[in-house]
């Protein structure tokens, strides 16, 4: 079963290493073709020349810009003249404009001033009218009607009038009066009627009360008794919350210690204060780590950018050097000044190298450092947040125990409480039957003092309305004097609309003058326009051209990075081809080691299985026939006779057949049961094909077993075994056809 297992997962596992590294080889001889495919077309050169030719239509793009930026500056100076006549034009049209609104304007002023007139006349009807009404009010109200309208002529408010606004006031006063009296009656009425319904809800209250402080006094003892018991468990969690933390405390010291920090063991030291100066510092110096390590990195990389520099100054010195003319010019190189370049640089070659190895050096010193410290800091964190829970649970256990201090003196406050409560129902009843007699005669001074003051009310109102009609006059006088005002401002304003309209006139005829020698401009504007579109013509065809060597351009450019792409994914797939050479070595060497380690394992196992396989065919057997049995090397069962001769176990009858088959299965088990401790043996109907005296010798057998192995399962319907079993469970089927499982003893 496990070469069946082995076997096809190593054949899988070698197919799958050389399906990659064919992939691998076909890919390798497509990067390289494609890579010298690339070197072949000169990218380097092309760009040298694309770039040339960006430079030149460069400069001839600046001198348009320059001749376009002159025309500019000449079209402006023309549109500023054009914009001053413009502007003139715009005023000539506001002028007229206005003209045309103050000629509005002043024939709606001579329709007001018609309106006015007429105003003023109806105003001196009404006036006659209201003064007539006024003073049948007054001799209805039995006032001096005659002394009221003499005092109207000198008046200007209605306190100045005569009789009336005396009269009105002593009204107001005694109705004011009154009204302050029985709004105090009625106040005393319903503060007392509240006072008593108060009073009422209160004795209900009171008695609820009594009633929820007996059912919250049994509630209390409950609870204290439990508050009692979680005060315990508390003070029993937060002493071995603080045995754990003492621990990680010690860990941390012994850690930090490591670094070169030192910190207290001692819990107590460790507050929330202390914790958070450790963490500050700690926190500090892994910021200060940090920097050197950005410095570090910022260090190698300017060493290998130096580097990279002289490098490539020395591979194109020596590459002119090589072709021995310039690319470009085509003149020769002088090669002895070249090759004294080349070898003052290659010292600086070597300077660079030992420099970039010695700050890559640095910068994985401190990554290695920052790593430290930031595992001490995550330590500490956790510490913290420990401490914090270890100080709730202390704020926690305070808490509990004020609370179960604050039940228990609760609890002797409500037994005070319950006395007072029905001493205070018995008060407040005696007071409620004294409110009641008072509320009674209350209620009688309230109904006539109702009486004179809706008299009073209905006075007032008449002399309301009298002072209504006075200041009706009043305003109709006013109106009348408003008007008068308002028709010599309206006369005012027509004569200086007048002028207004001359002096417009006036400013209309020098406008007019000044719009002369617009069309000259408008005509040398145009002639610049035309050259300006000529130039922006001519521009956009450099532009044009300038753009397309540049795409050209960053076209050269993208394929070069892409040469460097492939050359670097050409050297990642030479060294995936030698990992796989690697790994093929490795399986074999797996194979070879599983081969070896299971004919060890056969041969041990096999000689363990042949004893017990011939110790349990011997107990089974009566020995006339056979010597021993045996399992060779192959697997394959075969039987020795007793004159040495061997046979298969097929050329055996069936009862001896099925003996062999029961030893066989023992002797199994026994070899599995040294790896499995307590496996049980099960066998099913193990008695077919036995005679009456193997069937003996089976159940000698199954009870040698069980003392062995501790538990042996038989199905059977064989009744001696069957009686012999210490357990019996029987099988049945139910009215579903389902068959059940149960004991028998």
């Amino acid at each position: 079963k496990l070469d069946l297992f082995v076997n096809p997962r190593a054949v899988a596992a070698l197919r799958a290493i050389n399906r990659k590294a064919d992939s691998l080889a076909d890919r390798q001889a497509r990067l390289r073709a494609e890579i010298d495919a690339l070197e072949r077309e000169e990218l380097g050169k092309q760009k040298r020349e694309l770039t040339q030719q960006m430079e030149s239509l460069a400069g001839e793009l600046k001198k348009i810009d320059e001749n376009r930026a002159d025309a500019h500056k000449l079209l402006q100076s023309y549109d500023d003249s054009l914009a001053q006549f413009a502007r003139a034009a715009r005023e000539l049209a506001q002028i007229d404009r206005e003209l045309s609104d103050k000629q509005k304007r002043l024939a709606q002023r001579e329709a007001e001033r018609a309106e006015f007139e007429r105003s003023l006349e109806r105003l001196s009807t009404r006036h006659q009218k209201a003064v007539l009404a006024l003073k049948a009010s007054l001799q209805k109200c039995e006032i001096d009607s005659a002394r009221v309208l003499e005092s109207l002529e000198q008046a200007s408010s209605f306190t100045e009038v005569a009789l009336v606004p005396e009269r009105l006031a002593e009204c107001k006063a005694q109705i004011e009066e009154h009204r302050v009296s029985l709004q105090g009656l009625r106040e005393r009425k319903a503060r007392s009627s509240a006072e008593r319904a108060q009073r009422e809800r209160a004795i209900a209250q009171l008695r609820n009360n009594i009633n929820e402080l007996s059912r919250a006094a049994t509630r209390d003892s409950e609870r204290i008794e439990q508050m009692a018991q979680d005060v315990t468990a508390l003070e029993e969690a937060l002493s071995s919350h603080e045995q754990a933390l003492a621990s990680q405390i010690q860990t941390i010291v012994a850690q930090a210690r490591t670094l070169g920090a030192q910190l207290s063991e001692d819990l107590q030291m460790w507050d929330a204060h202390k914790i958070a100066q450790i963490k500050s510092a700690w926190s500090e110096s892994l910021r200060r780590l940090e920097e050197q390590r950005d410095a570090a990195k910022r260090a190698v990389l300017e060493a290998r950018t130096q580097y990279e520099a002289i490098r490539q100054e020395w591979a194109a010195k020596h590459a002119l050097l090589q072709q021995g003319r310039c690319p470009t010019c085509g003149q020769e190189v002088p090669k002895e000044q070249f090759a004294q370049m080349l070898e003052q640089i290659a010292p600086k070659i070597a300077e660079c190298e030992g420099l970039v190895s010695h700050e890559e050096r640095e910068l994985e010193r401190l990554e290695n450092a920052l790593v430290l410290w930031k595992r001490v800091q995550a330590a500490i964190d956790t510490a913290a947040v420990e401490i914090e829970r270890v100080a709730a649970r202390r704020a926690e256990l305070k808490l509990k125990r004020m609370a179960l201090s604050e039940a228990r003196e609760r609890q002797r406050h409500q037994r005070d409480s319950l006395a007072q409560l029905e001493q205070q129902i018995s008060t407040e009843s005696q007071i409620i039957a004294a409110q009641q007699s008072e509320e009674q005669k209350l209620e009688a001074e309230i109904t006539a003092l109702s009486g004179e003051l809706n008299r009073l009310m209905d006075a007032e109102k008449q002399l309301e309305a009298i002072k209504g009609e006075i200041e009706d006059l009043f305003r109709i006088r006013e109106q009348w004097r408003e008007k008068q005002a308002a028709r010599k401002a309206l006369l005012e304003g027509l004569n200086e609309l007048r002028g207004d309209i001359a002096r417009l006139n006036d400013r209309r005829s020098q406008v007019q003058q000044m719009l002369v020698g617009q069309d000259e401009i408008e005509a040398k504007r145009s002639v610049v326009q035309q050259r300006l579109k000529e130039l922006d013509e001519e521009r956009a065809a450099l532009q044009t051209q300038y753009d397309a060597v540049a795409h050209e351009r960053g076209i050269v450019q993208g394929r070069l990075e892409h040469l460097e792409r492939l050359q670097q994914e050409y050297a990642q797939v030479l060294a995936d081809q030698e990992q796989i050479t690697k790994l093929k070595a490795e399986l074999s060497e797996i194979v070879s080691v599983y081969q070896g380690t299971k004919i060890e394992l056969r041969k041990r196992n096999l000689e363990a299985l042949n004893y017990y396989f011939n110790e349990f065919f011997s107990l089974m057997d009566s020995g006339d026939s056979y010597n021993r049995v045996r399992v060779r090397d192959d697997y394959e069962i075969e039987v020795e006779l007793k004159n040495g001769r061997t046979i298969n176990p097929s050329l055996m009858s069936g009862g001896e057949r099925a003996l062999t088959n029961i030893a066989l299965r023992c002797a199994i088990h026994q070899v599995l049961a040294k790896a499995v401790r307590r496996m049980p043996l099960i066998l099913d109907e193990p008695t077919i094909y036995l005679d009456r005296d193997r069937i003996h010798r089976l159940q000698f057998l199954l009870e040698d077993l069980g003392r062995r192995v501790g538990q042996v399962i038989v199905v059977s319907h064989e009744v001696g075994l069957v009686e012999g079993a210490d357990h019996e469970y029987r099988t049945e089927k139910g009215s579903d056809n389902i068959s059940m499982i149960y004991k028998v003893r």
